[in-house]
């Protein structure tokens, strides 16, 4: 089963539900936006090296899904729902948060998002 899905390319298909997905990537890019050029390749390295993580590439501009608030600014990676990454991720930054997500996913874990860290951090 492919798991890249191009959301709101007319060639891509409609995202369906996540039934049974543990680990999945929704990738916000826009037309005209330089830096999410490089967002397709991150995408293609995601689906190469982690087969098993499903991957969304979205353009905002023509998907037919609502927007999340989170994403404001494009690319904008968000990993199981949650904000990721403003901005495209390193590749080691890729390799130890999808690593850790499916660790997580298989026992049971789940992670909090960066806000949401962020924000118990500053609280304590």
């Amino acid at each position: 089963m492919a798991n890249l899905e191009l959301v709101g390319d007319r060639v891509g298909e409609r995202a369906g539900e996540r039934v049974g997905e543990k680990v999945w990537v929704d990738i916000f890019v826009a037309a005209g936006c330089y830096s999410c050029i490089y967002s397709k390749e991150v995408a293609a390295g995601i689906r190469q090296d982690f087969p098993q993580v499903r991957v969304r590439l979205i353009d905002i501009a023509v998907s037919p899904d609502r927007i999340p608030e989170e994403v404001f600014a494009t690319p904008t990676y968000l990993l199981n729902d949650r904000l990721w990454s403003l901005g495209n991720p390193s590749p080691q930054d890729v390799r130890d948060r999808l690593s850790a997500a499916l660790a997580d996913a298989e026992s049971g874990v789940q992670p909090l998002s960066l806000t949401q860290s962020e924000r118990r951090h500053h609280e304590c």
